[in-house]
């Protein structure tokens, strides 16, 4: 075995990704497989989440497909139970399911900013929180909560998308501080406007890309597969002593 196969082998290791089923959630559970995870394929959408099995047996990746939606508590209970049952642990966590909803900030109505919160901040919470209550009886687990620049910056009409994405940041710090002299690592990882189902007016509105990709030093929109590298080095024992930081994957956008 090579250094760093060493580093970044993950044969054995069991994984949670939410929003497995398309975008940043696909690719990074696949990526996952091919380090040699076991992942759990979590969404609320089966189809979708069939179809990423199925691309998986392709290589023969390993993996299973749990429907959970984030945004109801009960079912994060129920999924994380059912883990327990199949798998008696869980060594790696992708909190990487969202939603938003567009809307300024004095016309944005409770019951849309409360969906938001809910599901992007308190179903991340208790993602994390339920694996926590895994990882930390063996001392051993790496959380990732997948982010958003937004974290850091301002977005008009996003009041509630970039409010919950600070909340997750401050949460994956806290966590961390808690958790880190027990074994857990928690960290962030932040993208930048990426080219999913969820940001789909990029591929309808020329315009509206044009003046993304030219806040963007690269000069592009990010695609899901370029979370991976990070992904990967969060998940492994290459991050070993990372703890509590965030990594933007976003092409130079936060450094303007």
């Amino acid at each position: 075995m090579s250094y760093l196969d060493e580093l970044y082998q993950l044969d054995g290791r069991i994984a949670l990704v939410t929003g497995a089923g398309q975008g940043i959630g696909e690719a990074v559970s696949l990526a996952l497989m091919r380090c040699g995870a076991t992942v759990i394929l979590a969404g609320r959408t089966r189809s979708k989440l069939e179809r990423v099995a199925e691309e998986a047996g392709r290589f023969q990746g390993r993996c299973a497909v749990l429907e959970m939606d984030i945004g109801v508590p009960q079912e994060i209970y129920d999924g994380f139970a059912w883990v327990r049952k199949h798998y008696g642990r869980l060594d790696i966590l992708v909190n990487n399911a969202g939603i938003t909803v567009r809307g300024r900030a004095e016309e944005l109505s409770l019951e849309d900013w409360q969906r938001v919160i809910n599901t992007n901040l308190t179903g991340t919470f208790l993602c994390a929180q339920n694996a926590a209550n895994m990882m930390l009886p063996r001392r051993s687990g790496k959380i990732i909560n997948v982010i958003s620049t937004y974290a850091f910056v301002g977005r008009d009409l996003r009041v509630a998308y970039a409010s919950s994405k600070g909340g997750e940041l401050q949460m994956t710090k806290t966590m961390a501080m808690e958790w880190g002299r027990r074994g857990v690592n928690v960290n962030a990882l932040a993208p930048t406007a990426t080219l999913t189902p969820m940001t789909s007016v990029y591929e309808t509105d020329a315009e509206a890309r044009a003046r993304m990709e030219e806040k963007i030093p690269i000069g592009r929109l990010a695609v899901p597969q370029d979370m991976v590298g990070a992904a990967l080095f969060l998940a492994s024992a290459a991050s070993d002593f990372v703890t509590g930081h965030a990594i933007l994957v976003d092409g130079g956008f936060t450094a303007m």
